[in-house]
């Protein structure tokens, strides 16, 4: 597991340098565990697969990993969007936007256990995320899945799809925001700066788009 990762790292770099745009001037320290014992020793959330925290340090959990059957490298990829963050002095953004980052730019690392369809299927349903421009350590802490019916997988996915939404729908102001908050570290901030429409008013037009599609799939 830390051999693919190695191998991996110079491509992984370029991909997040390209999808963040900006260099990584440092590298994480990286820690493959393969106990939990490893594992709970490094990691702030023991139940976690891979983490990564503000002195600059990766984590993977590979007994987890293994155990689940998931991508160690996919979720390397995640983590290392988080680190890009970190690195730049952006920190307890919203959670939605640094978790969509890391399983956008990773395809899908985090959320392996939701498909895009079963995403669309809920937010059809009314079983959306709740985004918000809102940053902060107590407020990112208090972020989360709305149970019954999200998980965290659930909540990656629907983040992940709409980060690809904002960057496919208007790439140019796409980069801005990422330029923006560069410079401003604060979403809400660097939102104002990219965007003429709210948070509220882009999501609900993703969540029309996805409506539409069960339309037009209907139609044929």
């Amino acid at each position: 597991m830390a051999g693919d990762i190695s191998a991996a790292l110079p491509t992984l770099i370029q991909r997040i340098e390209v999808t963040h745009g900006g260099k990584l001037d440092t590298l994480p320290s990286i820690v493959v565990c393969v106990t939990e014992a490893c594992y709970n020793y490094y990691a702030a959330i023991p139940s976690s697969a891979a983490e990564t925290l503000s002195d600059k340090r990766i984590s993977i959990n590979g007994a987890k990993i293994l155990k689940e059957k998931r991508n160690a490298v996919q979720l390397f990829t995640h983590e290392l969007s988080h680190f890009y963050w970190h690195s730049q002095g952006v920190d307890f953004q919203p959670r939605w936007f640094e978790e969509g980052m890391g399983v956008w730019v990773s395809n899908g690392g985090g959320a392996e256990n939701v498909s895009v369809q079963a995403a669309e299927r809920a937010i059809r349903s009314g079983a959306t995320i709740h985004p918000t421009l809102h940053s902060g350590f107590w407020s990112y802490l208090t972020q989360s899945p709305s149970p019954p019916e999200n998980n965290w997988h659930m909540y990656y996915r629907q983040a992940g799809m709409f980060i690809q939404y904002l960057h496919d729908n208007d790439p140019v102001a796409f980069t801005h925001l990422l330029d923006a908050l560069r410079n401003t570290k604060d979403l809400q901030q660097s939102w104002s700066i990219a965007y003429k429409k709210n948070l509220d008013e882009m999501w609900l037009q993703f969540v029309k788009e996805i409506q539409g599609k069960s339309t037009d799939q209907n139609r044929q």
